[in-house]
């Protein structure tokens, strides 16, 4: 039986068809001329006009795939799957949470990034799913990229399988029609899951940068992932060796390179009494990393670099700008109060071709602001005005950024 055949006849030809030289042809074709159009010998009109909308409405996806994955046109979605999914990178450097050379499932697995990132460091991957339309793209995705994964349609709660699995899951989050942000609102019910959790050698369970675990039983490990500046997921991770017991791990794409944070739970414990207080601004400050947020660790960071920080989750602040790839040092030019004019009258003086503008602790309209602030087109001078809270106040510190560090 070919990796086709799960769906019934008809489907199981057109996929091989997508996949096949005649079929990728036809899609090379495609993507250099949206508007070819193909003849096949052999194949009625039906049949082509079928496989034929299947390749273009692919096309409509390139642009937001290019976001994701490096090589767009080796991969087939539907909106919301692609929305849903992984992308290459992150999918890539949690596999590497799980040992190599061993069974993994890939549970609720969609158009399958996580599953084909696993098959890629693992003995076999079984890639399960409810939806047929989700495995359909799953086995075409893995066909695409030259791997042999098992596909099983079925629910995640039904599949069995053997206590020598190791077992990713990212469950369905808008089970009842709304994103949930606990974990009892999932599918499968999470019942299902802590089953999963005592039978399994070892599991990691992908959620939302937001969702937060209700219950007793939390996970040994926590991980949220970032890439570009953005939080893109989060991890629950059981009997997985990679990182310490009873931590949060903070990991970041920065430069092409992944870098980790590691917080044991204690460490966040005993740093807490550092974000309740106010602090004065000084020479520098420092905007890390949205990742050190979501995880709740922004003020043992602080202590772990020798800094101080603004307030909880805030800036922060320090006589001198301390290296780390996750953190973007500014100069401090002049704090300000967040009167417009007067940010309009700073701006016609200072010379500036562009204006970044940020804001922590404090609600602005940020556009609004920006068509305020004047340019200077013959200028190359970057200047930076971040509104936050200073010393309990809502304050703009104008700043400029600082490149090249030397490593303190």
């Amino acid at each position: 039986m070919n990796a086709f055949e799960v769906f019934g006849k008809e489907l199981a030809e057109d996929c091989q068809w997508w996949t096949s030289a005649n079929g990728q042809s036809v899609w090379t074709s495609l993507l250099a001329s949206p508007a070819f159009q193909p003849t096949q010998a052999g194949m009625d009109k039906s049949t082509l006009r079928r496989r034929l909308d299947f390749l273009r409405l692919q096309l409509s996806f390139q642009t937001s795939a290019k976001q994701k994955f490096p090589d767009p046109e080796r991969w087939f979605w539907t909106r919301q799957l692609l929305e849903q999914s992984s992308d290459f990178w992150c999918a890539t450097e949690s596999a590497q949470d799980f040992p190599a050379g061993e069974l993994v499932a890939d549970l609720c697995c969609g158009a399958g990034a996580d599953a084909i990132a696993l098959a890629r460091r693992s003995k076999q991957v079984l890639a399960c799913d409810c939806d047929p339309h989700a495995l359909q793209l799953a086995s075409l995705n893995a066909a695409m990229h030259g791997l042999d994964l098992k596909f099983i349609l079925n629910r995640a709660e039904s599949v069995e399988l053997s206590r020598d699995s190791w077992i990713h899951i990212d469950p369905d989050r808008r089970a009842a029609g709304k994103r949930a942000t606990f974990q009892h609102a999932f599918a499968p019910e999470w019942k299902d899951v802590e089953s999963m959790i005592d039978r399994c050698r070892g599991i990691s369970i992908k959620v939302a940068p937001g969702t937060r675990y209700e219950g007793d039983r939390h996970p040994p490990v926590v991980r949220f992932l970032s890439r570009q500046r953005s939080v893109r997921q989060q991890r629950w991770l059981w009997n997985l060796d990679r990182w310490p017991q009873d931590s949060i791990v903070v990991s970041a794409m920065s430069r092409e390179s992944w870098h980790h944070e590691i917080f044991r739970r204690s460490e966040c414990e005993t740093s807490e009494c550092l974000a309740d207080r106010e602090v004065e601004l000084k020479n520098y400050i420092g905007d890390y990393d949205p990742a050190f947020r979501a995880g709740g660790v922004s003020a043992p960071f602080a202590e772990r670099l020798g800094c101080n920080i603004l307030f909880e989750n805030g800036y922060l602040t320090s006589g001198a700008p301390l290296e780390h790839p996750l953190v973007r040092w500014f100069r401090v030019l002049e704090l300000t109060s967040l009167d417009r004019k007067r940010l309009a009258a700073y701006s016609r003086s200072a010379n500036a071709r562009t204006w970044e503008l940020k804001s922590r602790g404090c609600d602005i309209d940020l556009d609004s602001l920006r068509k305020q602030l004047r340019t200077d087109p013959t200028s190359d001078r970057t200047l930076t005005l971040l509104c936050t809270r200073v010393e309990g106040k809502n304050r703009g510190i104008i700043a400029e950024e600082v490149h090249g560090l030397p490593v303190v």
